[in-house]
């Protein structure tokens, strides 16, 4: 086997252990993956992990005054704090933790018994990628994927967030672990009498757990979940795996990898040829899989804009409305946490598009209802004055500012084309000479970017909605002519539009069916990077806007309509899916805000759902 990789100074053994578990006699549940170490029934090549597979005879009985369902942990609903770690309940003493075991026909699964100790109520978070380590050196330690709670109603576990206190002191709750081998050497699972809470496990591992959760069939593939770690871990071979009873999917596998943002071909299962592999305890493009998103509660359901303050960067604005409900514009000084109303003087209108000015202070712009009115406010919005009138409005609204000349605003309508100002948004004219239309003579315009250093030179994503377009026009001369700028892309509807802040040759354009393309000469040719994004087949929804770090111009983000946000750290190369929020099944995504500065805050609409924050733990 190959030697495990680690950068210079480090070990492959994870740090010691915080926090002892006390374990309990072994109880053998339904054989998974870890399971192969010894002799499975069934073996892990056919394992898999549906809610009804870890099943068990239910836990003691309700105390006194507590009905069985009480006992359901997705609807106990006792007071408790804020949640604690696995941990810190016990070095708190709030809860004593025993292990009823592995088991050697069970390595994956692992059920534990939570006591109630004292008077305090709590609800205890056993967070993905908790790691288990075990006190006998031969044992493999573990890392958790996620906590299953017993259900009451339907005779099995199933996956919960917490676990949740309540009743008499020394009222026990069960609930088990899914969790998976971090070892490949050592012979067992782990399976001894003590466990302990270790430290987070190598940022590989943490991406592939945080992959698993956007590949909805591979979490049903425990044999390629746990292939997919011991590649990270111990970089195995295909032989190595067949070994121990492993034949996953490889193209499972694949998909988990890809999906971490690390390369297959980096690793031996896989034929270990990059030229540079990663080490299991770097991260495999970015360090953003401990963030967690969080639903904004003082916004409406339908956001249409977002922007951010270029002078302060904790203050954001969104502008909101379906057919009035809702509508008006809403400010934050918090990077998204809380927000509040900010529409004195606007009309009880949607305020379908939203701008800023590079100056000092920002003006603020904001284009609201559905006849062309173009409104300003110089006071961070807490006063607004109608500029202008653009006559024409479509379904959809964009409004972009150059950042060269405050002076020059743009405004696509899908349907009605593009509009230009020169003067700060109070008088507007239709430019469009050059620009493909329809049957109807009507320009489909649905997105645009500027050179931040050249206001003339300008990028027009052709199309609307569905229908495909004409790929990207561009205009030299601030938008009074246009040619196309689409080789390579002149039938894509193109949704989303960026350029380089310290490179304005690149030019990143994303289309209405997923596709993605990179342009290193002002938009002369086309790099189609689609292959690249981790995204289910079958995802073919629009990327919905793009934005590039300006601090760190090889870091792009994108928004894409059903798989929410992806980033990069090298230009395109490889992606790495941040996701979206685990509530919404099929959420639909509008818009999109990035702050960079403390740290990393992304804010995002989803039709109907309203806003989500996106920010690290």
């Amino acid at each position: 086997m190959t030697t495990p990789r680690t950068t210079p100074g480090t070990t492959p053994r994870l740090r010691p252990c915080r926090t002892l578990i006390l374990a309990a006699s072994v109880l053998v549940l339904a054989s998974l993956a870890c399971s192969a170490i010894v002799t499975p029934t069934p073996g892990p090549a056919q394992a898999t992990l549906p809610a009804a597979a870890i099943t068990q005879p239910p836990p003691t009985a309700a105390p006194p005054g507590e009905t069985a369902e009480s006992l359901d942990p997705e609807s106990d609903t006792a007071p408790s704090e804020t949640s604690i770690s696995l941990a810190e309940a016990i070095d708190q003493n709030v809860a004593e933790i025993r292990i009823l075991g592995t088991g050697a026909a069970s390595g994956n699964s692992i059920t534990i018994i939570a006591r109630r100790i004292g008077d305090r109520l709590a609800t205890i978070r056993v967070d993905p990628g908790t790691v288990l380590l075990s006190s006998a050196g031969n044992e493999q330690d573990m890392v958790v994927r996620r906590l299953l709670g017993w259900r009451v109603d339907q005779n099995t576990y199933k996956a919960t967030e917490f676990i949740t206190l309540f009743g008499p002191q020394g009222t026990e709750q069960h609930y088990a672990v899914e969790a998976y081998c971090l070892d490949f050497d050592k012979d067992n699972p782990g399976s001894s009498t003590s466990f302990s809470v270790g430290d987070p496990p190598p940022a590989a591992v943490q991406a592939v757990l945080d992959a698993v959760e956007q590949l909805p069939a591979a979490a049903e593939d425990v044999a390629a979940v746990q292939a997919a770690i011991w590649a990270v871990t111990d970089d195995v071979t295909g032989p190595e795996l067949a070994s121990r009873g492993y034949e996953p999917d490889q193209e499972s596998v694949r998909s988990i990898l890809q999906m971490a943002g690390l390369d297959p071909a980096c690793y031996a299962l896989f034929g270990g040829a990059c030229a540079s592999p990663p080490s299991s305890a770097e991260a495999p493009v970015t360090p953003l899989a401990s963030g967690v998103w969080q639903p904004i509660l003082d916004l409406p359901r339908q956001i249409n804009a977002l922007v951010v303050d270029p002078n302060d960067l904790q203050i954001m604005y969104a502008g909101t409305g379906s057919s009035g409900a809702g509508s008006g514009v809403f400010k934050s000084e918090d990077a998204g946490l809380t927000w509040q109303k900010a529409s004195s003087g606007l009309p009880s209108e949607d305020v379908r598009a939203l701008g800023f000015s590079r100056t000092d202070p920002a003006t603020l712009y904001a284009t609201v209802g559905h006849r062309g009115d173009v409104f300003a406010s110089t006071d961070g919005a807490q006063s607004w004055t109608r500029l202008g009138n653009y006559e024409l409005s479509g379904f959809h609204a964009r409004l972009s500012v150059a950042p060269s000349d405050p002076n020059v605003l743009f405004v696509t309508e899908d349907v009605r084309g593009v509009y230009r100002s020169l003067d700060g948004g109070r008088t507007w004219v239709e430019v469009g000479e050059g620009l493909p239309r329809d049957q109807n003579d009507a320009v489909k315009a649905q997105s645009l970017a500027i050179d931040p250093a050249d206001a003339n030179v300008v990028y027009l994503g052709t199309g609307w909605g569905s229908f495909n377009g004409n790929g990207v026009y561009k205009s030299t001369d601030g938008g009074e002519t246009w040619a196309p700028a689409n080789r390579g892309m002149m039938d894509y509807g193109i949704t989303a539009l960026a350029v380089n802040p310290a490179d304005s040759q690149v030019v990143y354009a994303g289309a209405n069916g997923s596709e993605l393309f990179k342009s290193s000469d002002g938009g002369e040719t086309w790099t189609d990077l689609t292959d690249r994004l981790p995204i289910e087949q079958g995802a073919q929804q629009p990327i919905r806007d793009i934005a590039i770090d300006p601090r760190a111009p090889d870091t792009v983000y994108l928004l894409h309509e059903r798989a929410g946000v992806l980033v990069s750290t090298d230009g395109g190369d490889k992606w790495h899916l941040l996701g979206k929020p685990g509530e919404t099944e099929y959420p639909s995504f509008t818009v999109m805000a990035v702050v960079v500065d403390p740290q990393l805050v992304i804010v995002a609409g989803i039709r109907d759902e309203g806003g989500w924050r996106y920010a690290i733990r």
